[in-house]
């Protein structure tokens, strides 16, 4: 889980002024992980400022998983001299080394494990406070995503666009890709950190600007903060809020994971899919089949037979079936979000 750095010198200097067309893979990266984190205001900048200039990089990493909300995670941090790694890392500032099999987030056994953190003392003491917040960002993101399982835990640029997603895009933008004129304006010396590219942060900062028009997904989708002008106390009632919810459906969606682990191992020929909390089965039909005008309150009555189903629902779970003929055409859907008559 190593974090790039590049430190390239370019002559002469020219600018082409393309921007290109918004990436689709970074949309898509960021739609993924908003189905199941909410996105976050941009941090304030004061504190991380001040440590950087105390040399205090433990309270960096303290602040920074604070506002990511894994604080109850242990986090042993090690300095690494220049020079010293294995192979996998030996370009890196910083990497995290996570455990084989990630305790799921909320759990007693997430909250006991200890991880261990590699930085390298010289780059964050020569480097800015921004470029040494988002390497920090980058590697927390890596725990945030393990312990939801999410699919895009092991694409790096999903996980800088979760650093970015959970309150550090304006760092990305300042800190991951630094030019330095000469005196002379005839040379430039190129600072480049993560996986993004300058475009694609610019891209993912336009979609999680403020007034952005949130896209709709299928079924349930988490609350979009809204990112508008509010007085204090207002703003810091909704963050705690919304962080005691987020925390409630972390748990809740790790419910839903095993559920669907065992779901598959008894019913191989039922597909199932989990979001943040949702859980959709999809059962093939015939082509030409139609439902029974009685379907709807059958499967309703079943789900909430099951106790363990009819308790998820109660916390929030939405239950949704689908059924589809062989040519994927939608023949029925229904969606459970309460068992109340």
């Amino acid at each position: 889980m190593g974090f790039p750095y590049l430190d390239v010198v370019s002559w002469p200097h020219c600018s082409s002024g393309q921007t290109g067309a918004m990436s689709e893979q970074i949309k898509k990266y960021l739609r993924q992980l908003q189905e199941a984190l909410s996105p976050a205001p941009p941090i304030s900048v004061e504190n991380l400022k001040s440590l950087h200039a105390a040399q205090d990089y433990k309270g960096m990493v303290q602040l920074i998983k604070r506002s990511m909300n894994i604080e109850e995670v242990t986090f042993r941090v090690l300095w690494v001299p220049d020079g010293v790694a294995d192979e996998e890392h030996k370009d890196a500032p910083a990497w995290v080394r996570l455990p084989a099999n990630m305790p799921f987030y909320g759990t007693r056994a997430f909250k006991e494990m200890t991880i261990e953190m590699c930085f390298r003392k010289s780059f964050l003491k020569f480097n800015k406070y921004d470029q040494a917040a988002i390497v920090i960002a980058h590697e927390l993101s890596h725990v945030v995503l393990d312990s939801i399982a999410h699919p895009l835990r092991r694409v790096e640029k999903a996980v800088d666009l979760t650093a970015m997603l959970l309150g550090f895009r304006h760092l990305y933008a300042s800190g991951a890709h630094k030019e330095i004129r000469s005196p002379d304006g005839m040379h430039i010396s190129s600072q480049t950190i993560g996986y993004l590219s300058a475009q694609e942060i610019r891209d993912a900062n336009q979609i999680l600007e403020p007034g952005y028009k949130y896209p709709k997904f299928a079924g349930f989708s988490v609350n979009k903060t809204i990112l508008y002008p509010l007085a204090a106390v207002a703003a810091a009632l909704v963050a705690l809020l919304a962080g005691r919810w987020l925390y409630n459906g972390w748990q809740l969606h790790q419910r839903l994971l095993v559920a669907q682990a065992n779901y598959r191992l008894a019913s191989p020929g039922i597909d199932v899919r989990v979001g943040f909390i949702t859980w959709t089965s999809t059962r093939k039909v015939p082509t030409g089949t139609e439902l029974p005008s009685t379907w709807a309150r059958e499967v309703r009555k079943s789900t909430c037979a099951t106790p363990k189903v009819k308790e998820m629902i109660a916390q929030g779970a939405f239950y949704v079936y689908e059924y589809r003929d062989t040519s994927g055409a939608l023949v029925g859907r229904f969606e459970i979000s309460s068992c109340l008559s």
